[in-house]
């Protein structure tokens, strides 16, 4: 009696030889292997192997267009981080002259109260005499 290579075990068998030689096995053949088992039917292996055919391109598809579009979106966001870094250190740059200017204002202003101060002291020294 020969034995059928077409058999569901012998396809099980077969995918799992499959999967171990080929390490880089996408999730659509992982599926695939999960549904050839010796207790499925043959029509529920066509149904499903049918409906992988017919899903498996636009899924791949829309995989590749939410990597690009991961991709974009991180490089908005590394773009958004580095023009915020810009004008943190611009406002940080403002801030830091107009902290210099209030410090020398300050200091010409204690410079001129010391001349102030020095000047009615001699004046109320001159008075006296």
């Amino acid at each position: 009696m020969e034995r059928d290579d077409n058999t569901p075990a012998r396809r099980s068998v077969q995918n799992v030889s499959n999967e171990s030689e080929d390490s880089n096995a996408n999730n659509a053949n992982n599926a695939k292997s999960e549904f050839t088992t010796a207790n499925s039917s043959p029509a529920s292996l066509q149904l499903s192997q049918g409906i992988l055919q017919m899903y498996e391109p636009p899924l791949a598809k829309a995989k590749g267009q939410l990597k690009e579009l991961i991709c974009k979106q991180n490089k908005i966001y590394i773009d958004l981080s580095a023009e915020k870094f810009k004008l943190d250190n611009a406002e940080v740059i403002k801030l830091q002259e107009m902290k210099r200017a209030i410090n020398i204002q300050t200091g010409k202003q204690k410079e001129l109260q010391r001349k102030l101060q020095k000047q009615q002291h001699e004046e109320s020294l001159i008075a006296k005499k």
